[in-house]
């Protein structure tokens, strides 16, 4: 399995989906503001500030960016005195990522989109002790919120290259929670609530939204229990691709590629460097 433009248009319209998904939930919620613009294939979303949803996500890969696109853009964040970030796929428009360098906007950070045929890979067994079953939300959202709050380093950092604090991640979390087509997993090691993750269908993409494990049960397999549950449940979806972001070198990364996931591409994700 090799990435291809195809490929990742196609895996970049159902982020795109589940990020207006996201906005429309905030709206509803009434807890912040929020919105969700269209920009050709993509979207610009925002989910309140400080959000890892707040972003714009799917542009530039099947049609370039011009600079009205841009120009609508800003004009929808302005109001709320934030620069968009944006991010990009590496299989996108190159021209774009000029324009929007030109714009003043600058690389932040990388993060991986890695995929795997549903039909090639073979079912795990899960290791003793370990049992994986879906909700109940109140149990996934505590795990999911101490889970992401303590987020793991990746070998040779100082830090994660994405961090967000306990409020930030209990928004996110609560906007997840409202999506309909989200499905909450709760991991449980000998009986104790272990770890937490959450996953969506999309035209045939089993999407993984996330995944955590509290502190004390680390290095236990709960990560593998996690992604053998899902990959169950999207061969029995009958869905053909199954598609995770990753931070690059990260333990999430070696743990997917473990499963049989490849590297498809990467995402730029860009960001103004005005205050």
């Amino acid at each position: 399995m090799i990435g291809t433009i195809a490929l990742a248009r196609r895996i970049e319209a159902a982020e795109t989906r589940l990020s207006l998904a996201m906005a429309d939930v905030t709206q509803r919620s009434g807890r912040t503001a929020a919105f969700g613009l269209r920009v050709g294939a993509g979207a610009a979303v925002y989910c309140g500030p400080g959000s890892p949803m707040t972003k714009v996500i799917g542009v530039a890969i099947a049609e370039p960016l011009t600079d009205e696109n841009i120009d609508a853009i800003e004009r929808a964040y302005a109001p709320f005195d934030e620069r968009p970030g944006w991010e990009l796929s590496t299989l996108a428009d190159v021209d774009s990522v000029r324009r929007l360098e030109a714009r003043g906007y600058r690389l932040q950070r990388v993060e991986m989109v890695l995929g795997c045929e549903i039909g090639a890979l073979l079912p795990q067994v899960l290791p003793d002790g370990l049992t994986v079953t879906r909700g109940p939300e109140a149990e996934w959202a505590r795990i999911s919120v101490e889970g992401f709050a303590a987020a793991e380093t990746v070998d040779g950092r100082e830090a994660p290259a994405e961090h967000y604090d306990t409020s930030a991640l209990e928004m996110v979390v609560e906007q997840f929670a409202g999506v309909g087509d989200v499905r909450r997993y709760v991991a449980h090691l000998h009986g104790v609530p272990a770890g937490a993750a959450s996953a969506r269908v999309d035209e045939g993409i089993y999407q993984f939204c996330g995944a955590a494990t509290l502190p004390t049960h680390r290095r236990r397999g709960v990560q593998s229990a996690l992604l053998s549950a899902r990959l169950k449940e999207a061969r029995a979806e009958r869905c053909d691709l199954a598609v995770v972001t990753v931070e690059p070198g990260s333990r999430s990364q070696a743990n997917v590629q473990r499963r049989g996931f490849v590297p498809l591409y990467s995402r730029l994700v860009m960001a103004s460097l005005e205050t």
